[in-house]
């Protein structure tokens, strides 16, 4: 199929699609608009409430807590507006008994059945007007005094709705103000209380009174460090003895007591620092410690005295600073990664108590933060704010009750036409039926051209076969086409070099017989000598229609396809009629022997000397067998398709035909003279052909 043509001739596909199935457009038009015209003229009047309102947001309801924003919409509050809950309400605050429908009864069911509640839910309309906090709420009813009171207490129930939504967020805003407040006290309290519990601690005292101190002592023990002489050979003076090799115990007393002396006065020395820190005093070089001397050397003096003794006066003066080096090493070593390790200590409760302190005044923020959040709030609460306000009071308009006639008349034209449009496009779619040019061509696309389109015209009834058509005397636009169809043929032989034509049609009662014999006849007309060749096949018998029309024109002859004297048929024997009607006596049944037959063969080739034009009613497309006997001796087939009859389905089966027997197909003629059969035709046709086709 050629998808080209068919997105190139949408518009005018359509058009005919229209043109072809206007009846069916016309019908359902006009039963959709005479069901409008019922409706309008059956229905009962109704009334319109309408009211205009203004729209608080809910969170300016409760912005003034500090907390929220002012919306610039509301389309989350109008959604209550049709609500469920709204609704019932509006009808519960109302008399439903006071007001009765034209059957007597009242209109309490509205709150007792669920179908009649929904309906009333249809009707609510709410518009809201741009760049504004205003809706407008629409009600139609048939009451108009129902309708008034209703869009008044469903107002009223809305606005009770959205000031029970407010208070709720306010009481829960409230409610986790004075949460988050007894959080942070509680909280502070548990601050205070580890405060309290880490001043208690020895540690946390003894860091408040002494961290100062250590850090001059340190500062104090590093000086006296620094002063000592560093080649040393031990870590301490015992160890000294026993690398110089002084092991009697007398030395080991005496190196003991100097250490004692030693750690005496230093221990002296960092008690006034102490003092001195906390009265916050410079610390003295020349501090009264004259004692702690005094017994340091007479310490120092009796080493010196028992080393001279046991080495020599030359060996205790050397060895003597070795062992008193080792000594202060030792000690002022220890001392001093004492106090640095009290220091660490001291550092990491001074964190804590950094971290408690932070917490403190953070939590002290909190509650004063929450402490006058909630005053505001409940100062801020105390003031009304309306959540609606009217605008527009209720009205009620349509008075009179009128029903929207034209408007409903309009609605069922529009309708009317998007159904009709719909159903032709849905039978146009499943129809198995060839009924215009545009369902051809979509099918065959540019392969096989449409030489021409036979219109409509009215059977002649006189004939004895109706179904045949009008044989003569052609008239207006029918002959035209023939006309036009009959210069295709004789041109076309002439430039293909041949004059034998085939006609077939796709299935059964296609008259393809109507379309050969008036094309005979205007070939006929223009001069030219003709022979028509019909096969007996599908209860088409010739010689009984060959008759009714040489009873009409004597210039036609008829004559047995098998009797004739090809040999004596002259083009130029002006004796000779224009016209010989020429049949296959066989039985259909014996139309396939006969078609591939060597004798047909040779009858064709002399008969295509002796004539301008030979026409064949072939058989069916649907008997390759017999097409490419017939194809094998003529110019090429012709494909008669009647309006209507002709089915998609069978064109489909005849391209695959085609593609595979490689079957010369020259044009189609589409056959519009009797118009489209009406449905009981057509069925009987297809009922008919459907019998035939169970034989092959």
């Amino acid at each position: 199929m050629d998808k080209s043509y068919s997105e190139g001739n949408g518009i005018a596909e359509l058009l005919c699609i229209v043109k072809n199935h206007i009846v069916l457009l016309l019908v359902v038009v006009v039963g959709v608009v005479a069901l409008s015209l019922g409706y309008a003229l059956i229905s009962t009047p109704s009334y319109t409430a309408t009211t205009t309102i203004t729209v608080e947001p809910i969170a300016s309801l409760v912005q003034n807590t500090g907390n929220k924003s002012a919306s610039t919409g509301i389309v989350n509050e109008i959604q209550y507006f049709t609500s469920t809950g709204v609704v019932a309400k509006a009808l519960g605050s109302m008399e439903l008994g006071a007001y009765t429908r034209k059957d007597g009864t009242d209109y309490s069911d509205l709150l007792l059945e669920e179908k009649k509640f929904k309906n009333l839910l249809l009707k609510i309309e709410l518009s809201e007007i741009e760049n504004t906090n205003q809706v407008t709420v629409s009600f139609e009813h048939v009451n108009q005094d129902f309708a008034n009171a209703f869009i008044a207490a469903l107002h009223t129930a809305f606005d009770a709705k959205l000031s029970e939504i407010s208070d709720e967020q306010l009481d829960k805003e409230h409610g986790l103000l004075k949460t988050m407040l007894r959080q942070a006290e509680s909280s502070l309290v548990e601050a205070e209380l580890a405060r309290d519990e880490l001043q208690s601690r020895p540690i946390y005292v003894e860091y408040n009174a002494n961290n100062s101190s250590y850090h001059r002592i340190l500062n104090f023990l590093e000086i006296l460090l620094r002063e000592v002489d560093p080649n040393i050979i031990a870590e301490d003076g015992l160890k000294t003895l026993g690398v110089l090799r002084i092991v009697d115990p007398t030395s080991v007393s005496l190196v003991e007591n100097y250490t004692q002396e030693y750690s005496n006065l230093v221990y002296f020395q960092i008690a006034q620092l102490i003092k001195q820190t906390k009265a916050n005093e410079v610390v003295s070089e020349d501090s009264p410690g004259g004692f702690y001397w005094e017994n340091l050397e007479k310490s120092k003096l009796a080493l010196l005295d028992h080393l001279s003794l046991i080495q020599g006066q030359a060996e205790a003066e050397v060895f003597l600073p070795q062992i008193t080096s080792s000594v202060k090493v030792s000690f002022l070593a220890d001392e001093k990664q004492y106090y640095f390790d009290s220091l660490k200590e001291f550092r990491s409760i001074a964190l804590i108590e950094e971290k408690i302190n932070y917490d403190l005044n953070q939590y002290k923020g909190k509650v004063l933060q929450y402490t006058n959040q909630l005053k505001s709030f409940e100062e801020n609460r105390s003031i009304a704010l309306n959540p609606t306000s009217v605008v527009e009071p209720v009205q009620i308009k349509d008075l009179d009750g009128n029903t929207p006639t034209l408007l409903i008349l309009a609605l069922g034209l529009f309708l009317g036409l998007a159904l009709g449009f719909l159903c032709i496009l849905l039978y146009d779619t499943f129809s198995d039926s060839l009924i215009d040019e545009f369902g051809i061509k979509k099918f065959v696309g540019e392969q096989i051209p449409i030489w021409t389109t036979i219109p409509k015209n009215q059977r002649n009834n006189n004939h004895s076969s109706i179904e045949l058509g009008i044989f003569i005397s052609l008239a207006g636009r029918t002959s035209e086409a023939f006309s036009q169809l009959a210069g295709i043929v004789q041109h076309g032989g002439t430039s293909n070099g041949g004059n034998v034509y085939c006609f077939s049609s796709l299935g059964y009662r296609e008259s393809g017989v109507s379309i050969v014999l008036n094309l005979a006849l205007s070939i006929m007309k223009n001069g030219k000598k003709v022979l028509m060749i019909g096969t007996n096949s599908e209860e088409t018998m010739y010689p009984n229609i060959y008759d009714s029309i040489v009873a009409s024109d004597t210039s036609v002859k008829k004559v047995s396809l098998e009797d004739m004297d090809l040999g004596a048929v002259k083009k130029t024997d002006t004796k000779l009629p224009l016209l010989h009607l020429a049949s296959i006596d066989g039985e259909p049944h014996e139309l396939s022997i006969i078609l591939n037959s060597e004798a047909f063969s040779s009858t064709v080739q002399t008969a295509a000397e002796a004539y301008d034009i030979i026409l064949i009613d072939g058989p069916t497309f649907r008997s390759p067998s017999n097409l490419l006997a017939v194809a094998k001796n003529s110019t090429g087939l012709v494909l008669n398709i009647r309006q209507g009859i002709a089915s998609k389905k069978a064109m489909k089966q005849l391209l695959a035909t085609v593609s595979v027997t490689k079957v010369p197909i020259l044009g189609i003629v589409f056959n519009t003279m009797f118009g489209r059969p009406f449905m009981w035709e057509k069925y009987r046709i297809q009922k008919q052909d459907k019998k035939r086709l169970s034989g092959f």
